[in-house]
């Protein structure tokens, strides 16, 4: 064991040997310590990115939570409006439901996953419907009201329900992580 702490060397170690075989247990404890600290580091910022993430899947469908009775109250002004037989107020609630609509299906392009991509697609689709409805009305349109807006309420019906699943998928998969 002698043999070991001098190192081929017959002499005994003296002071600054010690001292720089401190050096030497002090800088590998450093690097360790280093190494430790520069993990958790890592660890901190993979959590901080999921916890934004997080955050940012709960703001959308706090979004969407707003929005959703906005559309559906829409919609239903929409159908009052076609049996009132009043082409202009259905005109109106079609504009407002389009820009409606529209501000939603930026919120989930945002947000893109393939289950937004189809409510997105749904989306787009009841807008130009609508927009169609509503240039076919302010023409003057020679079908009945309830024929011109057919097409656009039965999309619109299909993207309520799409949206108020959109909500629940979110709320469940941020309530999940």
């Amino acid at each position: 064991m002698g043999d070991f702490w001098n190192l081929g060397t017959d002499a005994p170690w003296g002071r600054a040997d010690w001292l720089s075989f401190g050096q030497l247990v002090f800088t590998v404890l450093g690097f360790g310590l280093a190494f430790f600290q520069l993990r958790r580091g890592a660890e901190a910022a993979e959590g901080s990115q999921q916890l934004l993430k997080n955050l940012g899947l709960r703001l959308l469908g706090n979004d969407l939570l707003v929005l959703l009775p906005q559309l559906q109250r829409v919609e239903d002004d929409i159908y009052y409006a076609v049996k009132s037989g009043d082409p202009d107020l259905v005109e109106k609630h079609l504009v407002i439901y389009a820009r409606s609509a529209s501000h939603v299906a930026e919120l989930l392009r945002k947000h893109e996953g393939d289950e937004n991509r189809a409510l997105v697609d749904l989306l787009d689709q009841t807008i130009k419907a609508a927009t169609r409805a509503k240039g076919e009305l302010a023409e003057g349109a020679s079908r009945d009201l309830r024929e011109v807006v057919k097409l656009t309420t039965g999309r619109m019906t299909k993207a309520s329900v799409e949206v108020s699943a959109a909500v629940a998928r979110l709320q469940r998969k941020v309530g999940d992580e």
